[in-house]
């Protein structure tokens, strides 16, 4: 067997994290990992129970409160290091113990730390969106000058990536092609990616219809398990924007090369047409241990215990383009996307306190289109951004959001209760 792989899990208490967690323990006896540390933001509960468990050489909670808490309820049971703080998770993620970092965080807090673990040698596998949305170019050019890899475990980019690893020739080499489009390396074979999306809890309906449907409507998915603010940007649509901006990270195209379709029985989980005209898609039932497995053992293909697909039961599969009228987020996303600079970055913000005030039910659903859009208009833009200047585009993102809610947003829910 081969040597154990020492892997850090930052954000192991989340969904992907946990499932993270699951499909390491399936692979024992084919792949072996030395789990060398897990970090959560605060659930020290469900960290708990991960320490007693997996037996995680360090554990880091952000909440520093928290993480001292955590630490006298299992002295005595574990042999885990515990630590707490933003500073001693980048540390873990320095750490020469691990070759592989997955960063399954969400929201915007997931940059450092995927940087840190690129600088120091690591590979990542990538769960969070937000960092290739905001900072996609500089990252990308990071791991190039590191020579690791970046693995994306969205099954969208899962998807694509494992289309595309069989039409581009890599000579052999050890690198994925994701790596040698970075480099550019190799020939792009791309001519449009094939971006696939369910639609959400409201798909078919129209923008009229949308006004004043409640939280709890919009946090039910109809595909997908996720956390509170990926479920609410899957129902805006918000979600396929950034996966589109991140596709064109990954794999060194334009936006207009990516091409979202609404796909409601999320069996096709998205694809490549080729320069020949040739189309590539992946199609598997809808799972996330699947896509978090291939990242953790590439570049092998390991079995799984997971079940398959029955094309015969499921029936017909539908395909419609989406409502970009009706769901603005996504429209607002390719204008993002197509701008680049520091415009990605201003979108991510503004939206992730919008969301936040929307499930907070301080604002209504329509209302986030409408601030993301204003953050948007009302920035000013950097068309090559240092990583400093992201920060404060997605810093300025969120205060102008804030402050909008509290003047009242012109025609918003936030608005009208303001006058009232």
């Amino acid at each position: 067997m081969e040597e154990r792989r020492g892997i850090i899990v930052y954000g192991s208490t989340g969904s992907i994290g946990m499932q993270t967690l699951k499909v390491i323990d399936a692979l024992r006896g084919r792949k072996e990992y030395d789990l060398v540390g897990l970090v959560c933001n605060g659930n020290i509960d469900t960290l708990e129970g991960q320490i007693l468990v997996h037996r995680p050489r360090y554990a880091v909670v952000l909440d520093e409160r928290k993480a001292a808490e955590l630490a006298s309820r299992i002295k005595g049971r574990s042999s885990t290091v515990i630590e707490g703080g933003e500073e001693a998770a980048l540390r873990l993620c320095r750490s020469p113990l691990a070759s592989l970092a997955v960063v399954a965080t969400v929201g915007f807090s997931g940059l450092l730390p995927t940087i840190e673990s690129i600088r120091s040698g690591k590979d990542v596998a990538l769960a969070n969106k937000e960092t290739l949305v905001t900072a996609g170019s500089l990252v990308m050019k990071e791991a190039i000058r590191y020579d690791v890899e970046l693995l994306p475990i969205d099954s969208e980019h899962s998807a694509i990536w494992q289309a595309l690893e069989p039409a581009v020739h890599l000579g052999g080499e050890r690198h994925s092609m994701i790596y040698h489009f970075a480099r550019g390396g190799v020939e792009n074979p791309i001519e449009k990616i094939i971006l696939t999306a369910s639609g959400g809890p409201f798909r078919g309906m129209k923008r009229g219809d949308l006004d004043g449907v409640s939280v709890e409507s919009a946090l039910k998915h109809p595909t997908w398990k996720m956390g509170g603010r990926i479920t609410i940007d899957s129902a805006t649509l918000m979600n396929k924007g950034f996966e589109l901006i991140e596709a064109m990270r990954l794999f060194q195209i334009g936006a207009d090369q990516v091409e979202v379709v609404v796909h409601p029985q999320s069996i096709m989980h998205s694809g490549v047409r080729l320069i020949d005209g040739n189309e590539i898609m992946v199609q598997s039932l809808p799972n996330m241990e699947m896509p978090i497995q291939y990242a953790i053992t590439w570049p092998q293909r390991l079995p799984s215990h997971l079940p398959r697909l029955d094309l015969a039961s499921k029936g017909q599969l539908s395909f419609q383009s989406p409502d970009i009228d009706t769901f603005d987020c996504l429209k607002l996303a390719i204008e993002a996307a197509r701008r680049d600079g520091t415009a990605p970055a201003v979108l991510n913000g503004a939206d992730e306190k919008a969301v936040e005030l929307f499930l907070s039910h301080r604002i209504g659903y329509l209302d986030i289109g409408r601030m993301v859009r204003s953050a948007l208009e009302e920035h000013r833009y950097v068309s090559k951004p240092t990583i400093e200047q992201i920060r404060e585009a997605d810093a300025w993102a969120r205060e102008h959001v804030t402050r909008i809610y509290a003047e009242g947003l012109p025609g918003g829910r936030a608005a009208r209760r303001v006058r009232a």
